[in-house]
């Protein structure tokens, strides 16, 4: 993939550049010292997914770019949901996730499946509200 002219910052940077568009939950696995590292994102209408090589070298002077993946959507309003599974185990601890409420709503709810059953996160709230995540009562907690 070749960026139309003139291309904006950043983008100059990746090398070995893909992409492709998403309708529905997506996810992306890079392999960093032997190990798994996975990208999962909820739904979002006409996503374009871009990876590449980044513009960061690893840590340790090596010569591989480090991995950079980047979400475009084409909305007036629009909210992005990810999760990293860094466990680098074979099978991935993160299941899947989904994505619920957006700007319009006046909130952001993700929903993410693990091997050891759901879980929500949200935006800074209440520390420990009840909020209705899948039509179920949920116990969300903030991360930060």
């Amino acid at each position: 993939m070749k960026f139309p002219d003139p291309v904006e910052n950043g983008y100059v940077a990746m090398t070995n550049v893909r992409h492709a568009t998403s309708y529905g939950a997506w996810s992306a696995t890079v392999t960093r010292s032997g190990r798994p590292v996975r990208l999962f994102a909820a739904p979002g209408a006409g996503t374009e997914v871009i990876a590449g090589g980044g513009f960061y070298r690893l840590l340790k002077g090596g010569d591989e770019p480090t991995p950079a993946i980047l979400e475009r959507r084409v909305a007036a309003s629009t909210l992005y949901g990810n999760v990293l599974d860094i466990s680098g185990r074979e099978t991935a601890h993160v299941r899947s996730v989904a994505q619920e409420g957006g700007l319009d709503a006046g909130f952001g709810l993700l929903s993410i499946t693990t091997g050891r059953g759901p879980i929500c996160v949200s935006p800074p709230i209440a520390p420990d509200t009840i909020m209705r995540a899948a039509s179920k009562p949920t116990l969300c907690r903030h991360l930060s």
